[in-house]
């Protein structure tokens, strides 16, 4: 039973995801697919450093407790699904290698609402931060096809949670992350960057796990 409400939460995450990209380049003028330059190919492997921020769908798979409650009555019972959420992110990360990538990765979800057995509703507004390792496992078979414009990739990292609500001293915990994704470069500099991870936290909030699925734009600096 869990694993098919996990599976519907991850599906749901992922159909907003690709809606959200569908509109994110029709959005995209079309002079700026002319702004890729033929003369430099496979630009993007050469390195460097980029940054992406991107909004989020935040897909619940909450199980058994969350944090502590402040005044020291024990920990906090879930009563059935908790509430999707959203939120944004921001990635800043540097290509040392053609196969590889190292982010640090920020993320923030407002929204998840549950009830815990005694009743009591809370809103809990999560924070993560993360240092990810991003590899590139196809960068053979496709760094010549469409100029190296599609760049799918695999992601883990591991880094800190944060959950905060009024009335619960949620405290922090270790978390860790695994998921993938796709760069797609429209120009030398831009890319629509399509992401969707699991996250995992150990600790105190156990219980908070979730999907999290977002679409973006990264900019290469260099």
């Amino acid at each position: 039973m869990h694993l098919d409400r996990s599976w519907r939460r991850g599906r749901r995450g992922t159909i907003c995801t690709v809606g959200l990209a569908t509109l994110a380049t029709l959005l995209i003028p079309p002079t700026a697919l002319a702004q890729w330059d033929d003369d430099e190919p496979g630009f993007y492997y050469e390195g460097g450093t980029y940054f992406n921020v991107g909004v989020n769908y935040i897909a619940e798979d909450t199980k058994g407790t969350i944090g502590q409650r402040s005044k020291g009555k024990g920990f906090q019972e879930l009563d059935g699904d908790a509430k999707d959420a959203s939120g944004f992110n921001a990635v800043f990360g540097k290509r040392p290698w053609e196969y590889l990538s190292v982010e640090i990765q920020f993320e923030y979800a407002d929204g998840f609402q549950f009830t815990n057995t005694e009743g009591e509703d809370f809103d809990l507004k999560v924070y993560t931060a993360s240092l990810n390792g991003k590899i590139f496992a196809f960068h053979d078979l496709l760094k010549n096809f469409n100029e190296g414009r599609l760049q799918p990739h695999l992601l883990g990292g591991f880094g800190l949670m944060v959950s905060r609500d009024l009335d619960i001293d949620t405290g922090a915990a270790m978390m860790f992350r695994a998921g993938g994704g796709l760069d797609y470069y429209f120009s030398e500099r831009w890319a629509i960057n399509l992401r969707s991870e699991y996250v995992t936290p150990v600790g105190l909030l156990k219980g908070l796990r979730y999907v999290t699925s977002s679409v973006g734009l990264s900019y290469q600096l260099e």
